[in-house]
């Protein structure tokens, strides 16, 4: 086993989970011109958006059935393969219909590296230490959707927004063949299909896994609802170019990072319940300071260096709690199914992408090119969070 988790390298764990986010978020500067290009509306073009998370939760659970059926190698390879085809057609689309529909079946292979990496570590790993390899796992998480719009504005601004989607093309045919070489297996418990339908009741029935679900959607909500409204918010609202905007983005990695440090040190001494309803409370607070921002009218090209920190200290606050929240959930989600854990953890995740899913469409339908929907959509979210972060540290008995 020690071999195997060395096989396993850090790297190729952060590369697993952040391509799909990479992918999602990548070609998000070009969504104005995108809306223009193919003649339809900001709704249309922020629904790409929502229908990679359908896709994405239907490829959780297929993907997280395959892992215990097959194993988690065969699975992974398998996605994969799927995931690079559908980039290149990505990149070959003409009309919305086509990019939507592209979207949903690049995301479903996309989704393998999610599911299965996170199986993959939990086969590998107990308690404490894997606490902390997903604290360290979840700055990855926040960094990658952050370093996605960074290298897409670039890429957009010098071939074109269909050259993103060549360009998670080739990462993705060369992370095959790189797995191809070197990915382990993992798997050490034998699934038993007799056991499946059994497993999903008892999955609905557990209040302790719905409160997860719960808690990542809302996260991911906030994480993809900002890559969604930002772009129409900081080019057309303030007037950055796409590049600048992806730069801005890059405060993310930086609150992202610092997430993941905080965690880690936090696990040392503190319940994953605990930190988890601190960090809702710092969401609200990062939350209410965005829309303070978008009230006072800060979202206009006349912003000045003193604006822009104070809306960057807003999001930063949000990024941070928001890492804080996803590392422990995924941590403590699934604690009681170490035997099923591809099955469960796709159950898991179909039902919390779904949960995006409806988060994303509802940020999408309420755009109306004012700054006030983002705001306003995050400390709602928040404040659900802070319930479910309560509700969680009563469930476990830990002292608030």
């Amino acid at each position: 086993m020690h071999q195997t988790a060395k096989a396993l390298s850090l790297p190729l764990i952060i590369i697993l989970l952040g391509f799909p986010h990479i992918s999602e978020t990548i070609y998000t500067p070009s969504l104005p011109l995108i809306a223009k290009e193919l003649m339809t509306t900001p709704y249309w073009a922020e629904m790409s958006l929502a229908i990679y998370f359908v896709g994405f939760a239907l490829g959780v659970a297929f993907w997280g059935f395959c892992c215990d059926r097959v194993g988690r190698r065969p699975a992974l390879l398998a996605g994969l393969s799927i995931y690079t085809i559908f980039c290149l057609l990505l990149g070959l689309c003409s009309c919305i219909e086509t990019l939507l529909f592209w979207r949903f079946l690049q995301a479903f292979g996309a989704s393998v590296g999610s599911v299965v990496t996170q199986t993959m570590l939990r086969d590998l790993y107990d308690g404490k230490k894997r606490h902390q390899i997903f604290a360290v796992v979840s700055g990855a998480l926040a960094f990658t959707p952050a370093l996605g719009p960074w290298i897409g504005g670039y890429i957009a601004m010098l071939l074109g927004w269909q050259a993103n989607f060549y360009a998670l093309m080739i990462a993705g045919a060369l992370l095959f063949l790189y797995c191809l070489r070197h990915l382990p297996e993992t798997r050490s418990v034998k699934f038993q299909s007799n056991i499946f339908w059994y497993l999903i009741v008892k999955m609905l029935k557990d209040r302790h896994l719905l409160r997860h679900v719960l808690l990542i959607s809302l996260c991911n909500g906030i994480v993809f609802g900002f890559y969604a409204e930002a772009p129409f918010l900081f080019i057309e609202l303030i007037g950055f170019t796409p590049p600048a905007y992806g730069s801005f983005g890059l405060i993310l990695c930086v609150a992202g990072l610092g997430a993941s440090f905080i965690s880690h040190k936090l696990n040392e001494f503190m319940s994953a319940e605990n930190i988890i309803k601190k960090a809702s409370m710092i969401c609200i607070v990062g939350s209410s300071n965005l829309l303070v921002a978008a009230w006072i009218g800060l979202f206009n090209p006349t912003v000045g260096i003193a604006g822009m920190a104070y809306i960057g200290i807003g999001i930063a606050l949000i990024f941070t709690g928001v890492g804080l929240l996803i590392s422990n959930s995924l941590s403590l989600a699934l604690k009681e199914y170490k035997d099923t854990l591809g099955v469960a953890g796709a159950f898991f995740g179909f039902a919390y992408y779904i949960g995006i899913a409806c988060c994303m469409t509802a940020i999408s339908y309420l755009h109306n090119g004012t700054p006030y929907p983002m705001p306003l959509s995050f400390l709602l979210f928040s404040l659900l969070l802070y319930r479910l972060g309560s509700s969680v540290c009563k469930a476990c008995k830990t002292p608030n």
